[in-house]
């Protein structure tokens, strides 16, 4: 009798279908992502905390960081205390106050991350997200093997490496 017959069958019978559900839908090339879309999150958050701890050089980082704030706070417009020289970079100046000229979207991402513990955090999901979803596609359209071979292939691209622990989506 196998490790994994004796395991099952020591099991109560709801709980051994549950276990044999799972390891029918587990097979390798979902294991294969779901560890390569693991290792995606930890290195981007291990950048973002150790690499870019105070993020990079790039302007734009701060605009979606600002405009991430300002959608935490409830609002959409920035009304600076003193208008004209302390006006942010890459705002857009309306009746209202001054906007993004971003879409805000990616300040939509890193809010929630900010909510869920800090910024680095969507930048992980992100990571894992890229990660995770080409090696999907390529399971899909060829075989669990290519779609590993595919996820390590944007996991080892120095690009994907740096600019997952930047928060400016574009560079």
């Amino acid at each position: 009798m196998s490790s994994r017959a004796s395991f099952s069958a020591s099991l109560p019978p709801s709980l051994s279908t549950v276990v044999a559900s799972a390891r029918d839908r587990l097979d390798r090339g979902r294991v294969a992502i779901l560890l390569l879309a693991l290792v995606a999150a930890v290195a981007s958050f291990l950048i973002a905390t150790r690499v870019f701890p105070y993020h990079s050089i790039n302007h734009d980082e701060g605009v979606y960081l600002q405009q991430a704030e300002l959608l935490l706070s409830g609002r959409l417009f920035l009304r600076p205390p003193v208008d004209g020289p302390f006006r942010p970079w890459f705002f857009v100046e309306s009746g209202r106050g001054l906007y993004s000229k971003y879409q805000p979207v990616p300040a939509a991402v890193f809010a929630l991350g900010r909510l869920l513990g800090g910024y680095p955090l969507a930048l992980a999901a992100i990571a894992a997200g890229v990660v995770g979803g080409t090696a999907a596609l390529a399971r899909e359209l060829f075989d669990w093997r290519v779609g590993a071979v595919a996820g390590v292939l944007v996991l080892a691209s120095p690009l994907f490496l740096v600019q997952s622990g930047c928060t400016s989506p574009t560079r």
